[in-house]
């Protein structure tokens, strides 16, 4: 059954190319088509089915947009935003465009194509708008846009709009200097959100023990060798805002480097598992594949190869890979592992200013986000007793202090060659996708070390529930 599952996802996928490449007169069928595509990995596909419904006659421009973000979304920012330009500016266009000016280092254009959309917007959506554009500018006191924002504050909106307008708000104020009143319009919109979408951080601090206490050596000297030998993948573990997105940025800027992203392909490839605990894994090792665990990793390289080409290394940083990092170690035996280890402080009062889109949860209050940073400290701790030199831990106050050195430490472990650009990461001219996206376009720097000591108390309920995580209470 296993083996017929991992075909299932080839067959699906040879499907709706065949379909795809027929010419055949599908209408409206194009955008679930599209989803199909991604929902399965299939890059190449789902861009080709967007674009032939964004083709369709009368023209639409929804539709345009929506391809132009789908585009954007597997990294084809450029792409994205030529295909944007014929288009008149209306604010969707305007917001998109806004957007992806800012992932690709253009922060000037970026905040006009904002400003302008904001500007047309109502204010529950114009808050959507300024919240993306907070992160690439800094606010002053006497500044226009700072005044737009508070007003947005005491606007009737729904819920979720009036936490993203405090969000927006808090990083201005942040910019300012003013750490007290940024924090009280952090924890408001918090609190909001805390609301809307509940922490399920103890079910998954439940599933973390179980991982720790069955993924063990005796395990995987159970599992069938994996005969997948490819170290095109380095994978760049670690809690958000502790400097995973900098470490990408530096491998990035190889020449044999290809690309690299919070993919999420590697549990597309295995969705062949019912999930990813250590019984389900001992399960589908004993369903009779000769070679269960190189069909994912060559499942893996090639979805790979849809998002980025057949050549080059290939950098993934896809969030919580730490919980199937033991899946990941014995299907892509060669493959290599970069865990980002920072101060814990620091990295809680980084994710509570961050508005994240989808799946975090755990970031609308102090106590939940330690209790999600004890649980990456005990996987961190464990996967180094099981992975031994496979896996470089390296501290984010070390990389700052010192960035020739442990830049080198880190082209050594991923089998890399001394390149100069790597030693200028900031220079790199390509799209950032996540909240760091302004941080990465300066020069490596010291600046936001021993930022939570700005907090003095208002972090306690953090570092205790970190300890309790710790000593297992």
């Amino acid at each position: 059954m296993a083996a017929f599952e991992g075909r299932q996802r080839r067959d699906t996928a040879a499907a709706l190319r065949r379909l795809v490449e027929s010419g055949a007169p599908l209408g409206p069928r194009w955008p679930a088509l599209a989803r199909l595509g991604m929902a399965i990995g299939e890059a190449q596909l789902a861009i080709a089915a967007s674009d032939a419904w964004a083709r369709l006659e009368p023209a639409d421009l929804s539709r345009r947009v929506t391809h132009a973000a789908l585009l954007a979304q597997l990294g084809k920012v450029e792409d994205a935003i030529e295909s944007l330009r014929p288009l008149p500016p209306t604010p969707e266009v305007d917001h998109l465009l806004g957007a992806l000016h800012a992932q690709i280092g253009d922060p000037a254009t970026a905040l006009e194509h904002l400003r302008r959309a904001a500007s047309r917007l109502p204010p529950a959506q114009a808050v959507w708008t300024w919240l993306a554009a907070v992160d690439i500018k800094r606010f002053t006191n006497a500044d226009e846009d700072y005044r737009r924002i508070e007003a947005l504050t005491n606007a009737p909106m729904p819920d979720a709009c009036q936490s993203a307008a405090h969000y927006a708000l808090g990083k201005a104020l942040l910019d300012q200097g003013d750490t007290e009143k940024a924090y009280a319009h952090y924890a408001k919109g918090a609190a909001i959100m805390a609301r809307l979408e509940p922490d399920d951080g103890r079910a998954q601090s439940r599933f973390v023990d179980a991982l720790i206490a069955g993924f063990d050596d005796a395990l995987l000297g159970r599992l069938k060798a994996s005969t997948c030998d490819s170290r095109r993948p380095i994978f760049v573990l670690g809690p958000p805002r502790s400097g995973t997105t900098l470490v990408e940025q530096i491998l990035t800027s190889h020449s044999a480097v290809s690309g690299g992203a919070e993919l999420s392909l590697f549990t597309v490839a295995a969705m062949a598992l019912p999930d990813f605990s250590p019984a389900a894994v001992e399960r589908h090792d004993r369903r009779g594949d000769p070679d269960p665990w190189g069909e994912i990793g060559r499942d893996y390289l090639h979805l790979l190869e849809q998002r980025f080409g057949a050549t080059g290394r290939v950098v993934d940083k896809t969030l919580n890979h730490g919980r199937i990092l033991g899946l990941l170690a014995q299907a892509l035996p060669a493959a290599r592992f970069i865990w980002l280890d920072r101060d814990i402080g620091d990295v809680a009062w980084s994710c509570f200013r961050t508005r994240f889109a989808t799946g975090m949860a755990w970031t609308w209050s102090l106590e939940s986000i330690g209790r999600y940073l004890g649980d990456e400290a005990l996987l961190r701790r464990h996967w180094a007793s099981i992975l031994g030199d496979r896996l470089l831990i390296l501290r984010y106050e070390d990389l700052v202090s010192d960035p020739g050195n442990h830049t080198r430490a880190l082209l050594a472990h991923a089998g890399l060659s001394e390149e100069p650009a790597v030693f200028t990461p900031h220079l790199q001219q390509r799209a950032v996708q996540t909240a760091s996206v302004s941080q990465v376009r300066q020069p490596i720097h010291r600046n936001a070390v021993g930022s939570a000591k700005a907090l003095p108390g208002q972090l306690d309920a953090m570092y205790a529930a970190y300890e309790r995580r710790l000593s297992g209470a």
